[in-house]
């Protein structure tokens, strides 16, 4: 029984670690080169968080590194409490090439919007929210309509459609 316990609680030391581990910097002790971001007081790349704050010390955006690839970034609403008004998260792959971006809304904190980005950055899917159900969803080739697009009407019947090469299929 003891070597189970051993067993499970070492992996959770380890999460623990690597969190505490991070580091949160301002973007004035860090800068980028070659995609990648270094640390201005050692030149090593950095892994941990960096923050934008206003003079007021409101916290504007959030951005997560590791090995000097980004991860992830976070925006917030200006106001008095850390509400996110946006995320994204990047490809591992192609630094700086969106992999997903969450929209929320403002007072339920729900997804309102998820844009859907294949590896190379070109947006393949749009799906919106309300009350955390899916009330629409298009796919894209890029910046035009392509595939199965759906909707709901106001009194609650399904839509649907196709698009090709952002022009829509007629019956």
């Amino acid at each position: 029984m003891k070597n189970i316990w051993s067993l499970l609680i070492f992996p959770l030391l380890m999460v623990v670690q690597d969190l505490s581990a991070q580091e949160t910097l301002n973007f004035d002790d860090l800068y980028i080169h070659n995609d990648l971001i270094y640390k201005v007081s050692n030149d090593s790349l950095f892994s941990g968080i960096c923050e934008k704050r206003r003079k007021n010390g409101h916290l504007v955006m959030e951005e997560s590194f590791k090995n000097g690839i980004i991860l992830s970034a976070k925006y917030y609403y200006n106001g008095k409490r850390k509400i996110m008004s946006d995320s994204v998260i990047y490809n591992f792959t192609k630094p700086y090439e969106y992999k997903a971006l969450y929209r929320f809304n403002m007072k339920t904190q729900n997804i309102s919007e998820k844009n859907t980005y294949d590896t190379n950055g070109k947006l393949i899917l749009v799906e919106n929210f309300k009350n955390n159900k899916l009330t629409y969803s298009c796919e894209y080739n890029g910046k035009q309509k392509h595939g199965k697009e759906f909707c709901y009407t106001k009194e609650g019947l399904l839509l649907e459609y196709e698009y090709m090469d952002g022009k829509k299929v007629k019956d």
